[in-house]
């Protein structure tokens, strides 16, 4: 079935368009593993991008790819572009990221626009102090899952800079949210242009609304 779905929209795209679909098509393969073995697989997704078709694999863990796929599955996590890792205690998985990630040296710089324009550089070594997750629809809404800051980094701007960050990745996206579960949290925000929701500590950014 999905071997014939890919066939078929490279068969339109090639046939009716030129070579590449009009309207960009994503295939959202959740459970990848439960679906079974899907014929040339490794092949189809190295293909399809040039033709507006992509494939978004979600697995519980890369070892259910390496068992469906065996020696392929190298080939067809290298044709991903993107790797969301989500959590999990599978050991190879971690193993992988872990060497994938490796060791990162993190600056810290703040940036204040006054009479004129001056910029403070801050450097922690190897050791990762400060981390943000965003979820986002590739258009419309970002949603900020989470921003940590080490103990003993905490109160040296780190997280505002990360929110600072987000706000500018994210400026042409008509909504940046974010569920405070901590109200204590919600004035942090507010100082970095978020609006508490009617009804509650969800924040949000409108940019369109900013723009106006």
């Amino acid at each position: 079935m999905y071997t014939q779905l890919f066939n078929l929209l490279c068969t339109i795209a090639d046939d009716e368009y030129h070579g590449k679909l009009p309207v960009h098509v994503r295939c959202i393969l959740d459970e990848f593993a439960n679906i079974g073995q899907i014929p040339k697989f490794d092949k189809l997704i190295a293909t399809i991008r040039s033709r507006e078709i992509s494939a978004s694999i979600i697995l519980q863990s890369k070892a259910q790819l390496k068992s469906i796929y065996k020696d392929n599955a190298e080939t067809i996590e290298g044709n991903c572009d993107t790797f969301l890792f989500l959590g999990g205690k599978e050991k190879s998985t971690l193993k992988d990221l872990s060497e994938v990630l490796g060791k990162e040296t993190i600056d810290t710089y703040n940036t204040s626009d006054t009479r004129g324009t001056s910029q403070s550089y801050g450097m922690v070594g190897e050791r990762l102090v400060g981390l943000a997750r965003v979820l986002d629809d590739s258009e419309l809404v970002a949603f900020v899952h989470y921003v940590l800051v080490h103990p003993e980094y905490q109160g040296q701007k780190i997280a505002g800079n990360m929110v600072e960050y987000i706000r500018d990745k994210y400026k042409n996206y008509l909504y940046i949210e974010g569920m405070q579960e901590d109200s204590k949290n919600v004035a942090f925000y507010e100082r970095h242009g978020f609006h508490v929701m009617e009804g509650g500590t969800p924040i949000q950014i409108c940019n369109f609304s900013d723009k106006r």
